[in-house]
This record gives C-alpha cells, sequence and structure tokens, in this order.
C-alpha cells in the first residue's frame, strides 16, 4: 500500500480517504471526530484546499510537455527510417566479435589480440 500525499510548499497532508479515476485524484475526504467542536466544514475547507497554478504557467507546461512529445515522435521516425542500417551495423558488431573469439587476426577491426603460442613464437 503506498499513502498518497498532498504536498505543497508549506504543508504535506494525507488525506483519510482519496477517490481516484485512472490515477488522477478526483476526491478526497478528510474524517473529522465528531467529538471536537472545532470541527467544522470550514476548518475542513481550509485544511485541505490546495491553490491552482495559473493559467499561464498551466499554459506553459502544457507547450513544453507538446514540445517533448514532438521531438519524440521525430526521433522514432528516425529509427524506423534507419532500422535497416541499425540492423547491418548490429550484425557486423556481431560478426567481427565471433571472428575475433575464433582467432581472427588483430589487424581486423574489432579484433583483439592474440597471445602468441609456445609454437608459434
Amino acid at each position: 500500500m503506498n499513502p498518497f500525499t498532498v504536498i505543497d510548499r508549506q504543508h504535506s497532508r494525507r488525506p483519510d480517504i482519496g477517490v481516484f479515476v485512472n490515477g488522477l485524484p478526483l476526491c478526497v475526504i478528510d474524517l473529522k471526530n465528531a467529538a471536537d467542536e472545532d470541527a467544522t466544514i470550514w476548518s475542513v475547507y481550509a485544511q485541505v484546499q490546495t491553490p491552482m497554478l495559473s493559467l499561464e504557467v498551466q499554459k506553459e507546461v502544457v507547450a513544453e510537455i507538446e514540445g517533448h512529445s514532438k521531438e519524440i515522435e521525430r526521433l522514432k521516425g528516425v529509427i524506423t527510417s534507419q532500422e535497416k542500417n541499425i540492423q547491418k551495423a548490429i550484425a557486423r558488431a556481431w560478426c567481427e566479435d565471433s571472428e575475433s573469439a575464433n582467432g581472427a587476426p588483430s589487424s581486423q577491426p574489432g579484433a583483439t589480440p592474440q597471445k602468441p603460442s609456445p609454437q608459434n613464437p
């Protein structure tokens, strides 16, 4: 169980009951002690009231997210268009690695130098 905590600049609050729809908080319910004479609807409202960001800040956040989304889509297109080249490069690298493991000459790219055997100094 992961407790839900609302954090603002000055306080952190953990509501007694939270209702979520598709992961978004829809409603919070704060249970009060019935014996507490100071527990009113207004004290509850003041306790859970969280100010919204200004419309300008919300627009900036949305614009930044849209910019990131466009860049991600552009990069997906680059990867898709270069998929054959990427696969060829991977195949070449794998072939070079398997050749060097099988004793390919060290002058070949990707080959590791071999120690001379006692028979061939």
